[in-house]
């Protein structure tokens, strides 16, 4: 099959045009040449390169002309001028399609494979760009499970230690309820045995003291019960008892373990602060009572102060 000559695609008879210059009688598309496809072919007419030549003069098939065709020649010189000026517009035209034509066919048969290299290309960085994000996600998500691990062992060690916790805050409470119970069992019996015992507080000292004389003597002007006596007497002083020198105040109080006297000391000083109006002890009990009709408050450790409010 005959191929254009421009395109060197394969040319069916009705698409194309031959040269009809005898040296050359090339085969073109009509688009390759400017033409349009369905434009009729002329009788008569020469490719573009053929043009070219014989405006250069570059003819092969020209033969010796005689004086009288040279006469003819230069009589028509005119009309060959104009002529020639024509062909040469058309040429220029016939160029700049053929030009136009060769860089479509070039960008028609160049931009797949532009197009297919961009594409590759992009296709390849987009992998790459995916593959790098498919391992962070993967890294992220290998340090998030390890972190989960991590912490789910954490919680299971709180919850133990939690339970521990618990269990051995259970042991004290019990510890230290049996270790109230010890102290107020040890207390009650420290306390029982000083229940006959009283204390005589500002006795003056003197070289011939005499215990049993004093208390005799203590006895003797209280005149009853001898606790009973002695809360009934509000005033006691030395010499009520017929002891010279400085008068002084002498009390007469219950035997209090150690315990209970700094139980009775707090609980006078919670009285101060808050307006109790009463603190006394009877039988070596400590109570208290805010006012004359209030209900009294047996104090037996620091907790019962602490209801005093």
């Amino acid at each position: 099959m005959v191929k254009c000559s421009v395109c060197a695609s394969d040319l069916k008879s009705k698409e194309g045009i031959t040269c009809s210059r005898q040296s050359c009688h090339h085969s073109y598309h009509k688009g390759c040449v400017g033409m349009g496809k369905n434009d009729p072919a002329p009788a008569s007419w020469m490719c573009p390169k053929c043009v070219s030549q014989t405006r250069r003069g570059d003819d092969s098939n020209t033969t010796a002309r005689s004086p009288a065709s040279v006469k003819g020649d230069f009589v028509n010189t005119t009309a060959r001028s104009r002529a020639a000026k024509t062909n040469e517009d058309e040429t220029s035209e016939n160029i700049e399609s053929i030009i136009r034509t060769q860089i479509e066919i070039v960008f028609q048969r160049e931009l797949p494979k532009l197009v297919a290299s961009i594409t590759e290309s992009v296709s390849n960085s987009l992998k790459t760009k995916f593959s790098e994000l498919e391992l962070s996600v993967q890294t992220i998500s290998n340090m998030y499970d390890t972190l989960k691990s991590t912490v789910d062992k954490s919680n299971i060690t709180i919850k133990k230690l939690q339970t521990e916790n618990k269990s051995l805050n259970d042991k004290i409470k019990t510890m230290q309820a049996t270790m109230e119970e010890i102290e107020r069992e040890s207390l009650k019996r420290d306390q029982w045995s000083r229940l006959q015992n009283v204390e005589l507080v500002g006795v003056p000292e003197s070289v011939d003291e005499s215990l049993s004389v004093l208390v005799e003597k203590v006895a003797k002007h209280i005149q009853d019960l001898f606790l009973s006596a002695a809360r009934k007497t509000r005033s006691l002083s030395s010499s009520d008892i017929g002891m010279q020198g400085e008068k002084k105040n002498i009390y007469i109080n219950e035997h209090l373990c150690i315990k209970n006297k700094q139980l009775l000391s707090q609980c006078k000083a919670k009285a101060k602060s808050n307006n109790y109006k009463f603190v006394w002890t009877k039988n070596c009990r400590i109570y208290t009572r805010k006012a004359e009709n209030s209900p009294f408050i047996l104090v037996s450790s620091l907790e019962d102060i602490k209801k005093m409010v």
